[in-house]
């Protein structure tokens, strides 16, 4: 998928006339999801039209990807047997549901919930010493 933003070089400041137009874009492959991925600590998966064309996750996953594409708010995703709480960010202004570019953000809450656990048992051990002190 390529993102382009295309900007109109106006010539003077009072009565501007447009010069031409100038454009940039980039790619949004599995190497730019995987540079965000390790800025967010998330997984990245970039999809359109129902379709994920490029994922930090493995392609067998892209099916089940593909539902987070349908949703508009926070949903859940079971992915290789891990709990995933997915976001999806239209990528366009004014993106029309389901149909035009699509950033998911995943956060497995499988992991959340294991670092809770090691605190949970934390908080138990240290009531126990203070009981026992006390």
């Amino acid at each position: 998928m390529l993102q382009i933003v295309t900007v109109p070089i106006p010539l003077g400041t009072r009565n501007p006339e447009i010069l031409g137009t100038l454009s940039v874009g980039f790619m949004l492959d599995d190497a730019l999801a995987a540079q965000l991925k390790t800025i967010t600590g998330s997984e990245i998966a970039f999809g359109m039209d129902g379709q994920i064309l490029a994922a930090t996750l493995p392609r067998e996953m892209y099916g089940i990807l593909a539902r987070g594409l349908q949703t508009s708010g926070i949903s859940h995703l079971i992915l290789s047997g891990e709990d995933y709480l997915v976001l999806p960010r239209p990528l366009e202004a004014g993106a029309r549901a389901h149909g035009g570019p699509v950033a998911l953000i995943l956060r497995s809450r499988t992991e959340l919930l294991r670092g809770l656990d090691a605190i949970h048992t934390g908080l138990a051990v240290t009531a126990v010493v203070a009981v026992l002190l006390a």
